[in-house]
């Protein structure tokens, strides 16, 4: 398989996971990441690195929608 289109569809999964907030999306980028492990596509080292960085973006998304709703209900309160 093409490495650049296996890098792409990893960012585009996460992507739109991540700017729709779909939980469901998400467990699916993980997933993608998982099964590209146990073929042997990628080592160990480096799924571990794309599962963190995933992770990270969905939890930075999630902080920022916290932070905003907070402010907005700050304003409306």
């Amino acid at each position: 398989m093409n490495k650049d289109r296996i890098a792409k569809t990893i960012i585009e999964m996460t992507k739109e996971a991540v700017d729709s907030g779909n939980e469901k999306l998400y467990w699916q980028a993980l997933g993608y990441v998982e099964g590209m492990k146990r073929s042997g596509e990628f080592t160990e080292g480096f799924a571990e690195k794309l599962f963190i960085t995933i992770k990270d973006e969905w939890s930075r998304r999630r902080r920022e929608k916290r932070r905003w709703f907070k402010r907005i209900w700050k304003l409306t309160a």
